[in-house]
């Protein structure tokens, strides 16, 4: 019986409390690039952005947000 109680406890306590959020997403995109010393002017290489992100809530006023970045480049 004893055992009951604190199952059903633990199991209303769970089902009541908050849990972190987290908020996540993907980017896309591309990069232009100019490469020193070859014979074209400007940015004539096209390179590939991609990753994740996640990011959570703090406050209203304070939000942390961390990024996994790929970035091709020339």
């Amino acid at each position: 019986m004893r055992r009951f109680f604190i199952s059903t406890f633990l199991l209303t306590a769970s089902l009541l409390g908050f849990s972190q959020n987290f908020n996540g997403g993907i980017l896309a995109g591309m990069s232009a690039t100019q490469v020193d010393g070859d014979t074209y002017a400007g940015y004539n290489r096209v390179g590939l952005i991609a990753g994740v992100w996640v990011s959570r809530d703090y406050t209203p006023l304070v939000t942390i947000r961390s990024e996994l970045r790929f970035i091709q480049k020339g």
